[in-house]
């Protein structure tokens, strides 16, 4: 089994908030290999 995390749909980086609907679950490899895109 993955383990799972909270990722930013629109980067904080660009502008993006923390709010939950600019979250969504991903799996910790994918968040990694992604990074601030």
């Amino acid at each position: 089994m993955r383990q799972v995390e909270l990722d930013h749909i629109f980067p904080r980086l660009h502008g993006g908030n923390d709010s939950a609907f600019n979250r969504q679950g991903i799996c910790a490899r994918c968040n990694n290999i992604e990074g601030n895109q």
